[in-house]
């Protein structure tokens, strides 16, 4: 399913940094909905009654449509109907069990995997350092986390959706999403920042310019299960990315960070891709696709810490865990030679 890159990408700029807690709240339990309606699904299945079965897979995919209008939530839509589409030609064509079923029959009422809980655990993480930035910067970094909650917030329902994907490949051995996430293990809050400078609109537009280009090649690559081609792409725009902000005095953490996970979990995608003979890729598509879509974001979030890096706060700097993309891929590129 090919993705429409500069519409779902402008979607996630324009509406998804507005959602406020009350609102995520309504969407998670819109999604609570949707698994109860899984589960009625599956005790339909297990009757052998596969019209009605279907007929609560429709109802179940309504639902989703309930949900706000933004990137994530399109994603999910879009590969449920495809999923349900999946379903209808395996039965009629007698084949067996599809992920689906798997998925109805092992989704657990309150169920949260390992890509929800890595939210969860960042929000909380978050939520207990605002005070400390806060006093450090005058308020200056209060809008920043404001911003950066409702984002992790909205992408809540979609983590849930990813995980519950993932289920049927880890009951087969295949870690993927349980195998990718890494711990909220961070630099203490205190540690201050060591560049103070701020960037020029000229720079920033300039370096936005050119990670529109390399999400467009990343979206390309994905479409084609390119995951080693991202992976190689994410690692020269890490390079690119630090010396930028060398040269210009300013921190770019959570672009670093955001890149470092696309590689991280890009090569993971590849070892998966193989293990499963090309099953997990529609897995592989959402997840890669919401770490892709979010990284024009994540430079405004840099530009917006930049006022509280002037004060010596560590903002973002502290507040995501490194991941150890760079040097496993520098490892493979030595092996290959």
């Amino acid at each position: 399913m090919k993705i429409i890159f500069s519409i779902i990408l402008i979607t996630f700029i324009n509406i998804s940094c507005v959602t406020s807690a009350a609102g995520a709240m309504d969407d998670m339990n819109e999604f609570d909905n949707f698994i109860s309606s899984l589960k009625h699904s599956a005790e339909e299945y297990s009757r052998q009654d596969f019209s009605k079965a279907h007929e609560s897979l429709n109802r179940t995919a309504e639902c989703l449509n309930r949900l706000p209008r933004n990137s994530q939530n399109t994603l999910m839509k879009q590969d449920f109907q495809k999923m349900i589409a999946e379903q209808s030609f395996s039965r009629v064509h007698g084949e067996g069990k599809t992920n689906l079923e798997i998925i109805c029959e092992e989704i657990k009422f309150g169920f949260k995997g390992a890509l929800y809980q890595h939210l969860v655990d960042a929000l909380e993480l978050h939520e207990k350092r605002i005070p400390y930035y806060s006093k450090k910067t005058g308020g200056l970094s209060d809008p920043v986390f404001k911003k950066l909650s409702a984002i992790q917030r909205a992408n809540l329902p979609v983590a849930r959706y990813i995980d519950m994907k993932a289920l049927p490949f880890q009951k087969e051995g295949i870690p993927i999403i349980s195998g990718d996430i890494l711990p909220m293990n961070c630099k203490p809050m205190e540690t201050p920042s060591l560049y103070h400078g701020t960037i020029s609109k000229e720079d920033a537009e300039s370096y936005r310019k050119k990670m529109i280009v390399f999400q467009r090649k990343c979206a390309s690559d994905l479409n084609k299960h390119e995951y080693l081609k991202i992976a190689e792409k994410a690692y020269n725009m890490l390079q690119e990315t630090r010396e930028f902000e060398k040269s210009r005095k300013v921190h770019f953490a959570m672009t670093i960070h955001m890149l470092q996970s696309l590689g991280y979990s890009s090569m993971r995608s590849a070892k998966y891709y193989e293990m499963s003979n090309g099953r997990t890729s529609d897995v592989s598509r959402m997840y890669l696709s919401i770490q892709v879509i979010p990284l024009q974001e994540a430079i405004s979030t840099d530009i917006n810490s930049h006022p509280s890096h002037a004060k010596g706060a560590g903002i973002m700097i502290n507040d995501v865990p490194e991941i150890p993309f760079e040097s496993e891929w520098e490892s493979r590129m030595i092996s290959m030679n």
